[in-house]
Protein backbone atom coordinates (compact mmCIF):
# COMPACT_ATOMS: atom_id res chain seq x y z
CA UNK A 1 0.00 0.00 0.00
CA UNK A 2 1.02 3.61 -0.31
CA UNK A 3 0.16 7.18 0.47
CA UNK A 4 1.00 9.58 -2.33
CA UNK A 5 -0.12 12.96 -3.63
CA UNK A 6 -1.43 11.32 -6.79
CA UNK A 7 -2.51 7.70 -6.22
CA UNK A 8 -4.33 5.87 -3.43
CA UNK A 9 -3.98 2.16 -2.83
CA UNK A 10 -5.74 -0.25 -0.49
CA UNK A 11 -5.65 -3.78 0.88
CA UNK A 12 -8.80 -5.54 2.04
CA UNK A 13 -8.68 -7.23 5.43
CA UNK A 14 -7.92 -10.96 5.59
CA UNK A 15 -11.20 -11.67 7.37
CA UNK A 16 -13.25 -9.84 4.74
CA UNK A 17 -15.37 -12.20 2.66
CA UNK A 18 -14.54 -11.69 -0.98
CA UNK A 19 -17.67 -12.15 -3.13
CA UNK A 20 -16.98 -14.85 -5.71
CA UNK A 21 -19.06 -14.24 -8.82
CA UNK A 22 -19.61 -17.56 -10.55
CA UNK A 23 -21.96 -15.93 -13.06
CA UNK A 24 -19.27 -13.44 -14.09
CA UNK A 25 -16.76 -16.27 -14.48
CA UNK A 26 -19.23 -18.26 -16.60
CA UNK A 27 -19.79 -15.24 -18.84
CA UNK A 28 -16.04 -14.87 -19.33
CA UNK A 29 -15.78 -18.61 -19.96
CA UNK A 30 -18.34 -18.31 -22.77
CA UNK A 31 -16.24 -15.52 -24.30
CA UNK A 32 -13.12 -17.71 -24.14
CA UNK A 33 -15.02 -20.57 -25.77
CA UNK A 34 -16.22 -18.41 -28.68
CA UNK A 35 -12.71 -17.08 -29.29
CA UNK A 36 -11.13 -20.53 -29.22
CA UNK A 37 -13.81 -21.91 -31.54
CA UNK A 38 -12.98 -19.20 -34.09
CA UNK A 39 -9.27 -19.93 -33.99
CA UNK A 40 -8.52 -21.39 -37.40
CA UNK A 41 -5.27 -23.03 -36.25
CA UNK A 42 -7.12 -25.65 -34.20
CA UNK A 43 -6.74 -29.09 -35.75
CA UNK A 44 -9.01 -32.10 -35.51
CA UNK A 45 -6.51 -33.59 -33.07
CA UNK A 46 -6.76 -30.62 -30.71
CA UNK A 47 -10.33 -30.81 -29.45
CA UNK A 48 -11.62 -30.46 -25.93
CA UNK A 49 -13.00 -33.38 -23.95
CA UNK A 50 -11.95 -36.80 -25.17
CA UNK A 51 -8.47 -36.61 -26.73
CA UNK A 52 -6.77 -38.85 -29.25
CA UNK A 53 -3.85 -40.79 -27.77
CA UNK A 54 -2.04 -41.87 -30.98
CA UNK A 55 -2.52 -45.57 -30.28
CA UNK A 56 -5.30 -48.12 -30.67
CA UNK A 57 -8.01 -48.46 -28.05
CA UNK A 58 -11.54 -47.45 -27.17
CA UNK A 59 -12.64 -44.35 -29.06
CA UNK A 60 -14.51 -43.03 -32.07
CA UNK A 61 -11.75 -41.85 -34.42
CA UNK A 62 -10.30 -44.24 -37.03
CA UNK A 63 -6.71 -45.28 -36.25
CA UNK A 64 -5.58 -47.97 -38.69
CA UNK A 65 -6.33 -51.24 -40.45
CA UNK A 66 -4.26 -54.25 -39.42
CA UNK A 67 -4.30 -57.90 -40.50
CA UNK A 68 -6.75 -60.16 -38.67
CA UNK A 69 -5.06 -62.65 -36.34
CA UNK A 70 -6.30 -66.20 -35.85
CA UNK A 71 -8.32 -66.59 -32.69
CA UNK A 72 -9.63 -63.02 -32.65
CA UNK A 73 -13.34 -62.28 -32.43
CA UNK A 74 -14.65 -62.42 -36.01
CA UNK A 75 -16.94 -59.46 -35.28
CA UNK A 76 -13.83 -57.24 -35.36
CA UNK A 77 -13.24 -57.96 -39.06
CA UNK A 78 -13.88 -55.04 -41.41
CA UNK A 79 -15.51 -56.88 -44.30
CA UNK A 80 -15.57 -53.88 -46.64
CA UNK A 81 -11.78 -53.43 -46.38
CA UNK A 82 -11.17 -57.20 -46.47
CA UNK A 83 -13.21 -57.55 -49.68
CA UNK A 84 -10.53 -55.63 -51.60
CA UNK A 85 -8.11 -58.55 -51.44
CA UNK A 86 -7.34 -61.95 -50.00
CA UNK A 87 -6.36 -60.70 -46.52
CA UNK A 88 -8.77 -60.19 -43.63
CA UNK A 89 -8.43 -56.83 -41.86
CA UNK A 90 -9.46 -55.41 -38.49
CA UNK A 91 -10.36 -51.72 -38.19
CA UNK A 92 -8.84 -50.17 -35.09
CA UNK A 93 -9.98 -46.97 -33.42
CA UNK A 94 -7.72 -44.51 -31.67
CA UNK A 95 -7.53 -44.60 -27.89
CA UNK A 96 -9.13 -41.55 -26.36
CA UNK A 97 -8.95 -40.32 -22.79
CA UNK A 98 -9.77 -37.38 -20.60
CA UNK A 99 -7.16 -34.91 -19.40
CA UNK A 100 -6.71 -33.73 -15.84
CA UNK A 101 -6.25 -30.03 -15.10
CA UNK A 102 -5.10 -28.51 -11.84
CA UNK A 103 -5.52 -24.82 -11.09
CA UNK A 104 -3.78 -22.84 -8.34
CA UNK A 105 -4.73 -19.28 -7.37
CA UNK A 106 -2.40 -17.31 -5.11
CA UNK A 107 -4.35 -15.87 -2.15
CA UNK A 108 -1.38 -14.15 -0.45
CA UNK A 109 -1.73 -10.69 1.04
CA UNK A 110 -0.14 -9.00 -1.96
CA UNK A 111 -2.95 -10.33 -4.16
CA UNK A 112 -5.51 -8.35 -2.11
CA UNK A 113 -3.95 -5.09 -3.27
CA UNK A 114 -5.60 -2.51 -5.52
CA UNK A 115 -5.18 1.11 -6.52
CA UNK A 116 -7.58 3.76 -7.78
CA UNK A 117 -6.25 3.01 -11.28
CA UNK A 118 -7.55 -0.57 -11.30
CA UNK A 119 -10.88 -2.12 -12.19
CA UNK A 120 -10.62 -4.51 -9.24
CA UNK A 121 -8.09 -5.97 -6.83
CA UNK A 122 -5.72 -8.64 -8.10
CA UNK A 123 -7.33 -11.49 -6.18
CA UNK A 124 -10.84 -10.80 -7.48
CA UNK A 125 -9.40 -10.72 -10.99
CA UNK A 126 -7.45 -13.96 -10.43
CA UNK A 127 -10.54 -15.75 -9.14
CA UNK A 128 -12.62 -14.59 -12.12
CA UNK A 129 -9.95 -15.84 -14.53
CA UNK A 130 -9.53 -19.07 -12.63
CA UNK A 131 -13.21 -19.96 -12.37
CA UNK A 132 -13.76 -19.01 -16.02
CA UNK A 133 -11.05 -21.48 -17.04
CA UNK A 134 -12.51 -24.12 -14.70
CA UNK A 135 -15.93 -23.66 -16.31
CA UNK A 136 -14.42 -23.89 -19.80
CA UNK A 137 -12.64 -27.13 -18.91
CA UNK A 138 -15.77 -28.66 -17.38
CA UNK A 139 -17.94 -27.77 -20.38
CA UNK A 140 -15.38 -29.50 -22.60
CA UNK A 141 -15.78 -32.71 -20.62
CA UNK A 142 -12.32 -32.75 -19.05
CA UNK A 143 -11.55 -32.97 -15.34
CA UNK A 144 -10.28 -30.14 -13.14
CA UNK A 145 -9.41 -29.66 -9.49
CA UNK A 146 -7.91 -27.04 -7.20
CA UNK A 147 -4.22 -27.91 -6.82
CA UNK A 148 -3.55 -29.04 -3.26
CA UNK A 149 -7.24 -29.11 -2.30
CA UNK A 150 -9.27 -31.43 -4.54
CA UNK A 151 -8.77 -34.20 -7.08
CA UNK A 152 -9.80 -33.44 -10.67
CA UNK A 153 -13.45 -34.10 -11.46
CA UNK A 154 -15.66 -33.62 -14.52
CA UNK A 155 -18.79 -33.06 -12.42
CA UNK A 156 -20.58 -29.76 -13.00
CA UNK A 157 -20.66 -29.38 -9.21
CA UNK A 158 -16.87 -28.94 -9.37
CA UNK A 159 -17.19 -25.24 -10.27
CA UNK A 160 -19.07 -24.45 -7.05
CA UNK A 161 -16.77 -26.75 -5.05
CA UNK A 162 -13.64 -24.94 -6.23
CA UNK A 163 -15.28 -21.54 -5.58
CA UNK A 164 -16.06 -22.66 -2.02
CA UNK A 165 -12.51 -23.94 -1.52
CA UNK A 166 -11.05 -20.62 -2.70
CA UNK A 167 -13.37 -18.75 -0.34
CA UNK A 168 -12.19 -20.93 2.53
CA UNK A 169 -8.56 -20.16 1.70
CA UNK A 170 -9.31 -16.42 1.77
CA UNK A 171 -11.31 -16.49 4.99
CA UNK A 172 -8.63 -18.46 6.81
CA UNK A 173 -5.84 -16.30 5.39
CA UNK A 174 -3.92 -19.32 4.09
CA UNK A 175 -0.71 -18.58 2.19
CA UNK A 176 0.63 -21.83 0.87
CA UNK A 177 3.39 -22.48 -1.65
CA UNK A 178 2.42 -23.97 -5.00
CA UNK A 179 1.79 -27.65 -4.17
CA UNK A 180 3.81 -30.45 -5.75
CA UNK A 181 1.78 -33.49 -6.75
CA UNK A 182 3.53 -36.81 -6.01
CA UNK A 183 4.04 -38.79 -9.23
CA UNK A 184 1.67 -36.71 -11.38
CA UNK A 185 0.39 -38.10 -14.67
CA UNK A 186 1.86 -36.74 -17.89
CA UNK A 187 -1.75 -36.27 -19.04
CA UNK A 188 -2.10 -33.44 -16.52
CA UNK A 189 -1.92 -29.69 -17.08
CA UNK A 190 -1.13 -27.07 -14.42
CA UNK A 191 -2.55 -23.52 -14.43
CA UNK A 192 -0.99 -21.03 -11.99
CA UNK A 193 -2.37 -17.53 -11.30
CA UNK A 194 -0.38 -15.12 -9.13
CA UNK A 195 1.49 -11.82 -8.97
CA UNK A 196 4.56 -13.91 -8.03
CA UNK A 197 5.75 -11.23 -5.61
CA UNK A 198 6.04 -13.80 -2.83
CA UNK A 199 6.91 -17.02 -4.67
CA UNK A 200 9.09 -16.11 -7.65
CA UNK A 201 12.11 -17.94 -6.21
CA UNK A 202 10.14 -21.19 -5.93
CA UNK A 203 8.47 -20.92 -9.33
CA UNK A 204 11.39 -22.30 -11.34
CA UNK A 205 11.73 -25.32 -9.04
CA UNK A 206 7.97 -25.96 -9.19
CA UNK A 207 7.67 -25.73 -12.97
CA UNK A 208 10.87 -27.74 -13.48
CA UNK A 209 9.43 -30.44 -11.20
CA UNK A 210 6.31 -30.75 -13.33
CA UNK A 211 8.23 -30.45 -16.60
CA UNK A 212 10.25 -33.52 -15.58
CA UNK A 213 6.98 -35.47 -15.68
CA UNK A 214 6.15 -34.13 -19.13
CA UNK A 215 3.60 -31.68 -17.72
CA UNK A 216 3.08 -28.20 -19.12
CA UNK A 217 0.38 -25.59 -18.58
CA UNK A 218 -0.27 -21.88 -18.25
CA UNK A 219 1.20 -19.16 -16.02
CA UNK A 220 -0.97 -16.05 -15.57
CA UNK A 221 0.79 -13.08 -13.94
CA UNK A 222 -1.53 -10.39 -12.57
CA UNK A 223 -0.50 -6.88 -11.56
CA UNK A 224 -2.15 -3.67 -10.50
CA UNK A 225 -1.35 -0.78 -12.91
CA UNK A 226 0.42 1.08 -10.11
CA UNK A 227 2.85 -1.84 -9.82
CA UNK A 228 3.60 -1.65 -13.55
CA UNK A 229 3.60 2.09 -14.25
CA UNK A 230 4.70 3.42 -10.84
CA UNK A 231 2.61 6.61 -11.19
CA UNK A 232 3.48 7.96 -7.74
CA UNK A 233 4.81 11.47 -7.29
CA UNK A 234 5.60 13.81 -4.44
CA UNK A 235 6.09 12.72 -0.83
CA UNK A 236 5.21 9.00 -0.74
CA UNK A 237 5.05 6.41 2.04
CA UNK A 238 4.96 2.72 1.10
CA UNK A 239 3.69 -0.14 3.29
CA UNK A 240 4.63 -3.80 2.92
CA UNK A 241 1.43 -5.84 2.50
CA UNK A 242 3.03 -8.85 4.15
CA UNK A 243 4.58 -7.50 7.35
CA UNK A 244 3.35 -3.91 7.50
CA UNK A 245 6.82 -2.36 7.38
CA UNK A 246 6.97 1.22 6.12
CA UNK A 247 9.28 2.80 3.59
CA UNK A 248 9.49 6.56 3.12
CA UNK A 249 10.46 7.26 -0.49
CA UNK A 250 10.50 11.05 -0.43
CA UNK A 251 9.59 12.25 -3.92
CA UNK A 252 8.63 8.96 -5.58
CA UNK A 253 9.58 10.23 -9.04
CA UNK A 254 13.24 10.11 -8.00
CA UNK A 255 13.13 6.32 -8.01
CA UNK A 256 10.60 5.81 -10.84
CA UNK A 257 13.16 5.06 -13.57
CA UNK A 258 14.98 2.47 -11.46
CA UNK A 259 11.67 0.92 -10.43
CA UNK A 260 10.56 0.51 -14.05
CA UNK A 261 13.81 -1.30 -14.86
CA UNK A 262 13.49 -3.59 -11.84
CA UNK A 263 9.86 -4.45 -12.59
CA UNK A 264 10.51 -5.18 -16.27
CA UNK A 265 13.39 -7.46 -15.30
CA UNK A 266 11.10 -9.21 -12.81
CA UNK A 267 8.34 -9.76 -15.37
CA UNK A 268 10.82 -11.14 -17.91
CA UNK A 269 12.16 -13.48 -15.22
CA UNK A 270 8.68 -14.95 -14.62
CA UNK A 271 8.01 -15.21 -18.34
CA UNK A 272 11.38 -16.86 -18.92
CA UNK A 273 10.78 -19.44 -16.19
CA UNK A 274 7.43 -20.31 -17.77
CA UNK A 275 8.73 -20.59 -21.33
CA UNK A 276 11.85 -22.55 -20.32
CA UNK A 277 9.59 -25.18 -18.77
CA UNK A 278 7.16 -25.34 -21.73
CA UNK A 279 4.44 -23.36 -19.95
CA UNK A 280 2.46 -20.65 -21.73
CA UNK A 281 2.62 -17.14 -20.23
CA UNK A 282 0.06 -14.36 -20.02
CA UNK A 283 0.41 -11.00 -18.25
CA UNK A 284 -2.74 -9.19 -17.15
CA UNK A 285 -3.00 -5.70 -15.67
CA UNK A 286 -6.11 -5.03 -13.59
CA UNK A 287 -6.82 -1.69 -15.26
CA UNK A 288 -7.96 -3.84 -18.20
CA UNK A 289 -11.36 -5.37 -17.58
CA UNK A 290 -11.50 -9.17 -17.69
CA UNK A 291 -14.44 -8.74 -20.08
CA UNK A 292 -12.21 -7.34 -22.86
CA UNK A 293 -9.00 -9.36 -22.56
CA UNK A 294 -10.27 -12.49 -24.27
CA UNK A 295 -8.37 -11.89 -27.50
CA UNK A 296 -5.09 -11.47 -25.63
CA UNK A 297 -5.34 -14.63 -23.55
CA UNK A 298 -6.93 -16.77 -26.28
CA UNK A 299 -3.59 -17.81 -27.80
CA UNK A 300 -1.86 -19.03 -24.60
CA UNK A 301 -5.11 -20.55 -23.34
CA UNK A 302 -5.73 -22.44 -26.57
CA UNK A 303 -2.26 -23.98 -26.52
CA UNK A 304 -2.66 -24.97 -22.88
CA UNK A 305 -6.06 -26.60 -23.44
CA UNK A 306 -5.53 -28.09 -26.88
CA UNK A 307 -1.86 -29.14 -26.99
CA UNK A 308 -1.49 -32.71 -25.74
Amino acid sequence: MSRSNAIETSLFESGFYLPISISKAQSLSATFDRLLARNQTRSSQSTYGMHNRKRSGLGEAFWQYRPYENGEDASKIDWRRSARGDQLYVKEKELESLRDYYIWIDCASSMKFSSTLSQEDKLTCAITFGLAIVDLILRSGDRVGLLGSSAPSASRATLQLIANQIGNVILNNFNKAIPLLPQPSSRSKIIIISDFLNNSDDLNYTLSYYADFGISGLVIMINDPSEVDFPFSGETQFFDSQDGQEYYAGDAQNIAKEYHQVFEKFKLKIQGIAVDNAFQFFHHITSHSTDVVGNDIAGPLQICLADF
